[in-house]
């Protein structure tokens, strides 16, 4: 590099130096502590003026004016109101099985707040737009002269919570919650099912900073210890035990009649797959885990691709889907040596899955074995076991239960948000980590102590083909 190339390398990096700085002057985002406490104690002197009400509304919910504006208040009792949540809930699926229930989440989601706080906004919601609102409050804090000469306005006011979430243990998908972000910029949430009680703890210890939160808590104490929100399609622990048990049942039952082997296939199938489903939060699509070109028995890994391109990963393979994956491929290899003298087109299609040249998991029909695992649609198998995402909400609720980080649960499913960059937090993690997830899911496996699938080896060497 020339002398001259370098002096206008270092110039351009001086005058963006002094436009970073000179914005950094003029919209400063965060406020000092003391700037904000300053704020709060003029608030309360002025508790008569509605805008100093609103003011402070607006600091603990960390929602704008524009966003308060957009839901009713809720006045539960004369202490306590809910600011409701605008996502859309997914509906609640029918229950594919008898024996199966989701956990029941709350119609209306919603955050606590003062009641003074929420009438407030209701009377202003009344008497004016949220534009006009807005232009208030800009005016009143504009008044508000603090020690620091910071520049108090709405936005950063708002913004507040979201600079302070980490102090409190409060997740950015639960800052999003909270904040009432559109859902589909970290909608992780519509994918699990969260305690409403632990997250209201949360937000309330931020909130006590700057309020009387007593009411708050008395009204917590009271709440009942079972309301959930966020996504309405995750199946209790026992309906996961008791799923496990129907396909065991029902593969226990084919083997008992021993009159053909379409039946085992088809149940032995579907356990192998629900079970390495569970392991690797992979989705229900047509040809699950393709081919067997795709397992690293080695290394104990599948590379996932589940929706299209983007959603192409590396899994690690915890002990129990290695196993169910073994357990299967020497079921294969048996069944190719009874068929050889009986069906030889048979055999040559177990070959082609065994070579990696056909899908690895496929239904049996009357002609034989069929392209995909899908196919098991017609054949008297219920939806539950091959359409249904089941697995990764159920385990990805264990999984922040135990408080993992959802983006590293984002990056082992494959789940891909609308505001991630490629310089997102997710492009830190290492393959070590994957494996932190991979062994926390197969302890949750573990200790659900699911119904194990008995050995075909004496149906397969007793019965015709």
């Amino acid at each position: 590099m020339t002398n001259r190339s370098l002096l206008k390398q270092q110039k351009r990096a001086k005058e963006h130096q002094q436009r970073r700085a000179k914005q950094a002057a003029c919209d400063k985002e965060r406020l000092t502590s003391a700037a904000i406490n300053e704020l709060v104690r003029h608030c309360k002197k002025k508790s008569q003026n509605e805008y100093a009400l609103l003011a402070l509304l607006v600091l603990i919910s960390g929602r704008t004016v524009s966003k308060l504006f957009s839901v009713k208040p809720i006045l539960i009792d004369d202490n306590v109101a809910q600011l409701p949540i605008r996502w859309n809930k997914a509906q609640v699926p029918e229950s594919f099985l008898p024996e199966t229930e989701y956990i029941k989440t709350s119609n209306q989601e919603f955050t606590l707040v003062p009641q003074k706080l929420a009438s407030n906004l209701s009377k202003l919601q009344q008497e004016t737009d949220a534009k006009a609102c807005d232009r208030q409050l800009k005016a009143f804090l504009t008044k508000v002269r603090t020690s620091t000469k910071e520049h108090i306005t709405p936005i950063t006011l708002a913004k507040t919570l979201g600079f302070q979430k980490y102090q409190f243990n409060i997740s950015v998908f639960e800052w999003s919650f909270l904040c009432d972000e559109p859902k589909n910029l970290l909608g992780q949430n519509s994918y699990v099912a969260f305690s409403a009680e632990k997250l209201f703890q949360k937000h309330i210890k931020f909130m006590a900073q700057f309020i009387d939160t007593a009411p708050l808590e008395r009204y917590l104490t009271q709440l009942k210890h079972d309301v959930w929100f966020g996504s309405p399609r995750v199946l209790t622990t026992e309906s996961v035990v008791n799923t496990f048990s129907h396909i065991v049942n029902n593969l226990n039952q084919a083997i008992s009649q021993r009159t053909n082997y379409e039946r085992v296939h088809n149940w032995f199938t579907v356990y192998t797959v629900q079970l390495m489903q569970l392991a690797t939060l992979h989705r229900p699509i047509s040809n699950v885990f393709r081919t067997l070109d795709q397992f690293n028995l080695r290394n104990n890994n599948v590379e996932i691709m589940d929706k299209g391109e983007e959603s192409r990963r590396l899994v690690p393979l915890c002990k129990v889907a290695t196993e169910a994956l073994c357990n299967y491929l020497a079921y294969l290899e048996k069944l190719k040596d009874v068929a050889r003298f009986e069906a030889r087109n048979f055999t040559s299609e177990i070959d082609k899955s065994l070579e990696g040249k056909a899908c690895l998991f496929r239904a049996w029909s009357h002609s034989g074995l069929t392209d995909d695992y899908r196919s098991l649609r017609g054949l008297g198998i219920s939806d539950l076991f091959t359409k249904s995402n089941w697995h990764r909400h159920f385990i990805s609720t264990a999984l922040v239960s135990k408080d993992y980080d959802r983006y590293l649960i984002n990056t082992f499913s494959g789940h891909r948000l609308d505001s991630q960059t490629a310089y997102g937090k997710s492009k830190s993690f290492t393959y070590d980590d994957l494996l932190k997830v991979s062994t926390a899911i197969e302890s949750i496996i573990t200790k659900l102590d699911l119904a194990r699938a008995p050995s075909v080896d004496e149906y397969l060497f007793g019965a015709a083909l």
